[in-house]
């Protein structure tokens, strides 16, 4: 016979988990990337952009390849 504690012990630390995450989102001071506070900030957050819009332009890029292999060579 399989005893489902462990699965319960699982189920309420994954709970746990998730409501401790969402209680400490909700910290009252104001935190945006999109108004940094200081030149280090606004380094790193330039830094993020051009790497996140490198990133797109290759994902768009592979994404249309592979949709065109997959049309082209069905």
């Amino acid at each position: 016979m399989h005893s489902s504690f462990p699965r319960l012990v699982k189920l309420v630390a994954g709970f746990a988990l998730v409501i401790s995450a969402l209680v400490l989102a909700g910290c009252s001071s104001n935190q945006s990337i999109l108004e940094p506070a200081s030149q280090s900030a606004r380094d790193i957050g330039g830094l993020f952009y051009f790497i996140f819009y490198v990133a797109l332009a290759i994902f768009v890029l592979v994404e249309g390849l592979l949709v065109y292999f997959v049309i082209r060579y069905q």
